[in-house]
């Protein structure tokens, strides 16, 4: 989670998605003015700015977000990222598993990764409400995974970020054998069944940002053409619920 007053926006740090090297870039292209979470009691940070990045952590959702810094970001630009879904859940197998040591040699990573999948283990990772609110994309870019430096290059010119800012991806931990690497890597774990699943349990990827299957990009995000009047209108909902009810004063 990063939150630049300087520069005005906000970029919700999605799980694999490259969302670790996105926030660094952001934060040495925005400046150290940044806040951050999780935060590292940066000195520009006031008490309540922190008390407010530690009730979201690092990859919050966008309503709880909104909720949490109120309307004085309620015209900041939103930035966030987003992979193949396929891809993603992948990744996310295999990391969790060298870091919860679930995985090992004898391991059956079909049937495991199946069983987990089946369970709701990657719903969170995979959830639509990073970015979402009442079913519709509420951020102003969306960085495609499969296109990180392109699309970080516009949105550093979008938001007036200073010219040269790069984004420089390295793989956080190199969990993935490489037979499941790439497309025909992904396949592997998947049948029809399975496949299916995905397109059921999430279907953002494919109806709102455009996934066709395994191995496919998506195109170019195009904001929502009332982007502007939806916050609004989530901003002045809330603060119809937490009006003070002036009933009976004189």
């Amino acid at each position: 989670m990063i939150i630049s007053r300087e520069y005005r926006f906000i970029y919700i740090k999605t799980m694999k998605t490259a969302g670790s090297t996105l926030a660094a870039a952001f934060r040495g292209a925005a400046g150290e003015g940044v806040l951050r979470a999780p935060r590292d009691g940066d000195d520009h940070a006031t008490p309540l700015d922190n008390e407010k990045l530690d009730q979201l952590g690092q990859h919050a959702f966008l309503r709880k977000t909104y909720k949490v810094f109120g309307p004085e970001i309620s015209a900041f630009r939103v930035v966030t990222s987003e992979r193949n879904p396929f891809d993603k859940l992948v990744s996310a197998y295999f990391f969790r598993g060298k870091r919860l040591e679930y995985l090992s040699a004898d391991t059956d990573y079909r049937a495991d990764f199946a069983n987990r999948l089946q369970a709701g283990e990657y719903d969170r990772i995979m959830s639509p409400k990073y970015y979402t609110l009442s079913g519709k994309i509420l951020a102003d870019h969306v960085i495609r995974y499969e296109h990180l430096h392109e699309d970080f290059a516009e949105v550093v010119r979008d938001l007036g970020l200073p010219a040269g800012s790069v984004v420089s991806h390295t793989l956080k931990t190199d969990t993935r054998p490489d037979l499941y690497r790439g497309a025909k890597g992904v396949q592997r774990l998947f049948d029809d069944e399975l496949v299916a699943l995905v397109q059921a349990r999430f279907p953002h990827y494919f109806g709102l940002l455009g996934y066709q299957g395994i191995g496919s990009g998506c195109p170019k995000f195009v904001p929502h053409a009332r982007l502007k009047a939806k916050r609004a209108r989530f901003f002045k909902r809330q603060t119809a619920k937490t009006a003070p009810d002036d009933q009976g004063e004189t």
